[in-house]
């Protein structure tokens, strides 16, 4: 099945997932800074015309980088990254504050807001 109708029929049955719902909250922003990208972030379903990738585990993107999901990628902990502040429409962080401490969960979504010009999901 190609990618395309992949995507079409997975909207359909799981309407309510964040492949779903990312897309409608991003529909606004032409660049997204994507924290924690993970191997097929949902920045994939998404028409951005720029974005950045950032994990920690090389591995995620290898896997990234061939779907060629976003345009640059950064091997990295998320925390330890800088940008200049309001350097993207948006930063999302999906599936990280689980993985962290409280502390450290404060830092990334100050840092998200430092970073976003528009929102933080």
């Amino acid at each position: 099945m190609c990618l395309r109708k992949f995507k079409i029929f997975y909207r359909k049955i799981f309407p309510g997932h964040r492949y779903s719902v990312v897309p409608r909250l991003l529909n606004d922003c032409d660049s997204v800074l994507d924290l924690g990208c993970g191997p097929i972030s949902p920045l994939h379903f998404c028409n951005i015309i720029f974005s950045v990738g950032v994990d920690i585990f090389e591995p995620y993107l290898i896997q990234s980088k061939k779907k060629e999901i976003h345009n640059e990628y950064i091997l990295s902990n998320v925390l330890d990254i800088e940008f200049r502040p309001k350097s993207f429409d948006a930063v999302v962080s999906l599936e990280i504050l689980e993985h962290i401490s409280k502390k450290d969960g404060y830092k990334l979504i100050e840092k998200m807001k430092k970073y976003a010009r528009k929102k933080i999901i």
